[in-house]
């Protein structure tokens, strides 16, 4: 085996310095786990995880915490704690921490900004953007444009702001 690198028991691959430093520079790094592993950046006392991204899931985990997943069919949730794993609707799309983080049966929502639409369960065609807009709602076709745009709407079906 080269002395730039190593390969420990359990798969831990280290770079030596000479080697890190230009590889992350000037190369891409390529890796394929086997048998539904995962891939995983560790800190340089390798406890600490920055990145896991799970094989079979095709979820990625931030320091411990889901960040970005595509549960379901045609959903996108990028954020701490953005969007439903156990999702049942479909066509939704959710970026900031909390985003959408109650959607169950609800499709074809749109939530953009931190808490944006973050209790809305089965409500569908909604749209907000900025923080809390929309941020307790249940209802229906709705759209919210600015922080906190129609963050007391609960239950409201049809408003714009």
């Amino acid at each position: 085996m080269d002395a730039r690198y190593t390969v420990s028991r359990i798969g831990v691959l280290a770079l030596a310095s000479a080697l890190a430093a230009p590889l992350a520079a000037r190369a891409d790094v390529t890796v394929r786990p086997e048998g539904g592993g995962a891939f995983v950046v560790e800190d340089a006392s390798g406890t600490v995880a920055r990145v896991r991204i799970e094989e079979s899931t095709g979820r990625w985990l931030r320091d411990g915490a889901l960040f970005l997943h595509t549960p379901g069919t045609g959903n996108l949730f990028v954020g701490n704690a953005a969007g439903n794993p156990l999702v049942a609707g479909n066509n939704n799309v959710a970026f900031g921490a909390s985003a959408l983080a109650a959607v169950g049966n609800g499709s074809r929502n749109t939530a953009f900004g931190s808490s944006a639409l973050q209790t809305v369960s089965a409500g569908q065609d909604n749209a907000a953007f900025g923080t809390l807009a929309l941020g307790f709602n249940t209802g229906s076709e709705n759209a919210a444009l600015g922080a906190f745009a129609l963050v007391l709407n609960t239950t409201g079906t049809g408003n714009a702001a």
